[in-house]
């Protein structure tokens, strides 16, 4: 099977932990597996939580797993660096 090179300037270490290298910060359904995990920590608070937070990735940096929060603290570190 053939992989898809990403450029060596867009590539980004997926927001999940996991260590996938990806054009964008979540590999394909990797976004998801993190969300559900969010809906199961957080149940009926999930909504108002994602709603606060504006993003997946903020709301995972905030409340996730400890390897999640790290992937998505670094990236935010690094967009803020990129300003």
């Amino acid at each position: 099977m053939a992989t898809k090179k990403t450029d060596a300037k867009t590539s980004n270490s997926c927001l999940c932990g996991c260590g996938a290298e990806t054009a964008r910060s979540w590999a394909p359904g990797h976004d998801a597996r993190v969300k559900a995990q969010l809906r199961a920590q957080l149940g009926d608070g999930y909504q108002a939580a994602f709603e606060a937070a504006g993003s997946i990735a903020a709301l995972a940096a905030k409340v996730a797993k400890p390897k999640v929060r790290k992937a998505a603290k670094k990236k935010a570190a690094a967009k803020k660096r990129a300003r």
